[in-house]
């Protein structure tokens, strides 16, 4: 099962760190925080078993 609280905590950090970036229109920083938001939606993804599941169906929708 996911820690939604360390998920929690990990989303408000890129979303700091995105403003961050976008203030000083950084594009590396935001490239950054593009590969973390991708990291955290797989990991979710991954380890939550009813959105798995959900993943899974669509899959073998297609």
């Amino acid at each position: 099962m996911v820690n939604m609280l360390s998920i929690r905590n990990r989303i408000v950090a890129v979303l700091t760190k995105q403003s961050v970036a976008e203030f000083l229109d950084d594009q590396k920083m935001l490239n950054e925080v593009k590969n973390e938001k991708a990291k955290i939606i797989s990991e979710v993804a991954l380890n939550d078993p009813i959105i798995r599941a959900r993943f899974n169906d669509l899959l073998n929708q297609h």
